[in-house]
């Protein structure tokens, strides 16, 4: 039997948390209906079958009364429903007045940091100690409201003394009312120590693997002084090209071992403390190559992102029963997709005491793994962001014309990041990873609603992307069905440049955008686009001509094994004196193209042309371990010089067609038909080949530009994509376009990568 039933919820309810509280707990039952402020709690309407109705009821009072203070539930009406009556959407009953944003994460203050150190201070050797100008804030948030009791620290009641020394100050917390620290080992032991921070320090100095647990997941730590240390990290993770970075106290010691302008150092200490690339000073580090093998004249430098690192860094023992800083430590970890119900948890403490021999741990909730932002200033280019995430997410960018509804907009699979849209704004998530199970990509919609609680929004619409076999346009349909609202979907590439064209408030715009492609709605992979872009519509105008490639799989991560596409297109028979220099045995390609022969799907994606190049001039990894690695090979042999004159020489050897039907492309079978150019090639500098090779893709990218032009008459060009996070890529097709009279613009604040898919999609949904 179906009913519609109307309570009051008397008592303490806190707008505005509150209803998209129970926004969220009605939306995963089938039932229906509205809730709305009154002067004494908030009015709750349900409708649905009558024994569901009963069962939320009963578990509603344990359920509200864990966050709000609710003193009664008065029954105000009861009436039976057709049997037919179709099931309604969940929704709140007027306005939201809550505007105070959630602030991102900030690092210790100097008065906090004092504090810390000072042993007459009752927050001495305190990680957790923070005030109004610093201290977790994204991380520990979980409902509207900067309270105490709508974040994670709930479960720490402030002590008297906390109470009356802050008492406008939610986060607040001391060693006898605060979170705590406690050390264990790889097997899981616990450390009996008075002092479990200078235990770890010790255990660091002494060259031992030390893993540490921050508001945001784990890091893993070693000293630097033990090349050893870093060399068995690489080993235990099995990441052996995965960049390593440093945590570091001051500036002294960032110029000490690196080039630093005064733009870098302005990043370097700006309130959202991201990771900075730097340019090594040579000979400074010993074997850079342990720390960036793919690009060793670099190193990633940050500050202490939180007191837990800063104390951690200023622990080491001094022989004498003091301490003494850290010069430096170096770490490595970053954003993993969580389960919503082990953030932080036994899966993720497993995978650190399989590589760690201790662990640094502390008895707070965390929600998310995001790891820190990573910007660069880029000669000639300034600010590059290559991840938005802790201390950047989640500030708000800003629309010039309001959105016309709410949006929750689901992101793509890699580099996975949630939007929220709302009003003028769009908000950006902490990028969580590369979503690669079903398991995993249950972070998206653990994600979506806490955005959705924190900022006291409902979605109204869910935007995915239009790739029906990625995880996120899975959870896309199942969001949209549990919150019983529109779903509508977005071609990745569209939702890349409209991201920039939020950046930069741009109306329209001709989009490049270079990746390692998406499904298109012609069924192919695009991923080379000359986009016309408006904020409702796009149309693809050149594109590179496709070649047939595998579905995604190990061997489709080898570059030379991608280069073997391109040549079987051309019609090129991999001899045996080829094979031997691609490094392919000729049974396993037969194999392979015996296994794979029908099961082809053409590709127009840019990154897969630069790995077949690199493998072609050898300058590929055997086996691509994680993403923009041949883009940083590539620039690892343009930052060791090259000839300028030779390059421009070396570029008519990368040779490509031009064809302008209905669509224009560009055809890079020219180069691949001639294989003997490989060993040719092979006798030539890294350096030439690379910044020759950067100068063909200009060439290319620029014509379909100018085509791009006669066709829509705009001339304001975005550079988007991955391949962008190429300086080198985009200083030569930014002059080259701005010589040609194009304005250009590029992603700054926000990255190029499929992390910013989601700001696309937001205004698409809100605007369409």
């Amino acid at each position: 039997m179906k009913s519609a039933v109307t309570l009051e919820l008397i008592g303490r309810c806190k707008e505005p948390a509150l209803r998209p509280f129970m926004w969220s707990l009605v939306t995963k039952t089938t039932l229906g209906g509205w809730i709305a402020n009154t002067v004494n709690g908030v009015q709750l309407m349900l409708e649905g079958d009558e024994l569901d109705i009963t069962l939320f009821l009963r578990s509603l009072p344990d359920k509200v009364t864990r966050w709000f203070s609710i003193k009664h539930i008065n029954l105000l009406k009861r009436e039976i429903l057709p049997e037919q009556t179709p099931p309604k959407p969940f929704r709140l009953v007027g306005p939201v007045f809550y505007e105070k944003p959630t602030a991102p994460d900030r690092p210790p203050c100097r008065t906090c940091k004092d504090k810390m150190l000072d042993p007459e201070s009752r927050f001495y050797r305190y990680p957790f100690l923070s005030c109004p100008e610093c201290g977790p804030r994204y991380s520990v948030t979980l409902l509207a409201g900067e309270t105490r009791e709508m974040s994670t620290l709930r479960t720490f009641p402030r002590c008297r003394t906390c109470e009356n020394e802050m008492p406008e100050y939610p986060f607040l917390s001391c060693p006898e009312c605060g979170p705590g620290v406690f050390l264990i080992r790889g097997n899981g032991d616990p450390v009996v120590s008075d002092d479990p921070l200078a235990a770890a320090a010790a255990a660091l100095a002494d060259g031992k693997i030390v893993a540490v647990k921050n508001y945001d997941g784990f890091v893993i730590l070693g000293d630097p002084a033990h090349s050893g240390t870093i060399r068995l990290i690489r080993e235990r993770k099995q990441q052996m090209e995965k960049p390593i970075s440093f945590y570091v106290n001051d500036l002294q010691t960032v110029q000490k071992y690196c080039e630093c302008s005064p733009e870098e150092e302005s990043l370097l200490t700006s309130s959202a403390v991201p990771l900075v690339l730097l340019r090594q000073k040579p000979g400074m580090i010993p074997e850079p190559e342990l720390y960036c093998p793919d690009h060793p004249s670099t190193i990633g430098m940050q500050f202490p992102p939180n007191g837990l690192i800063y104390l951690l860094m200023q622990s080491r023992p001094d022989g004498n029963g003091g301490f003494i800083p850290f010069e430096k430590l170096a770490f490595t970890g970053g954003p993993v997709p969580v389960d919503p119900e082990d953030a932080g948890g036994d899966d993720d403490l497993a995978e650190v005491c399989r590589i760690a021999d201790l662990i640094l741990m502390h008895d707070l909730k965390i929600w998310q793994s995001s790891g820190p932002s990573v910007q660069a200033c880029q000669p000639g280019l300034g600010l590059q962001t290559y991840r938005r995430s802790n201390g950047l997410a989640p500030e708000p960018l800003l629309l010039r014309r309001p959105l016309k509804r709410t949006v929750l907009a689901l992101g793509a699979d890699s580099n996975a990041a949630i939007a929220i849209g709302f009003k003028n704004k769009i908000i950006l998530s902490h990028q969580m990873g590369n979503i690669r199970t079903e398991r995993n990509s249950l972070a998206l919609s653990h994600t979506a609603e806490h955005l959705a609680l924190m900022f006291a929004r409902i979605p109204e619409m869910v935007v995915c992307d239009m790739d029906h076999t990625s995880f996120s346009h899975r959870m896309g349909v199942q969001l949209s069905e549990q919150y019983r609202v529109p779903l509508t979907t977005v071609q990745r590439h569209q939702a890349n440049a409209m991201a920039g064209m939020v950046e930069h408030h741009l109306p329209e715009v001709l989009a490049l955008v270079f990746d390692g492609g998406a499904f298109g709605p012609d069924g192919n992979i695009w991923g080379a686009e000359l986009l016309e872009v408006s904020h409702t519509r796009f149309r693809r105008l050149a594109t590179f001509s496709p070649v047939p490639m595998n579905p995604p799989r190990e061997r489709t991560s080898r570059p030379a094994f991608v280069l073997t596409r391109y040549l079987e297109q051309c019609g090129v028979e991999l001899t045996g004196e080829l094979a031997q220099l691609l490094n392919i045995p000729l049974p396993l390609y037969r194999e392979w193209k015996q296994a794979d022969s029908s099961q082809m799907t053409g590709t127009h994606a840019a990154m897969t042309l630069f790995y077949a190049v690199a493998a072609a001039i050898g300058a590929a990894s055997p086996q691509m371990k994680y993403d923009q690695q041949e883009i940083l090979r590539f620039e690892h042999a343009i930052s060791g010089g090259f000839d300028p004159a030779k390059a421009e020489r070396l570029r008519e050897e990368f040779v490509f067609r031009t064809e302008a039907d209905d669509l224009f492309q560009i055809d890079w079978s020219p180069f691949f038909r001639d294989p003997e150019r490989f060993f040719r090639l092979r006798k030539e500098s890294a350096g030439d080949l690379s910044a020759a090779f950067m100068l063909s893709i200009t060439d290319a990218a620029v014509q379909m530009a100018e085509y791009g032009a006669t066709v829509s008459k705009c001339r304001n060009v975005l550079l988007s994509g991955k391949t962008f996070l190429s300086p080198s890529l985009t200083r030569s097709v930014q002059k080259r376009l701005e010589e040609k009279g194009f304005k250009v613009y590029r992603h700054v604040i926000t990255s190029p990568d499929e992390s910013s898919v989601s700001i696309g999609q937001a205004l698409f949904g809100g605007m369409a």
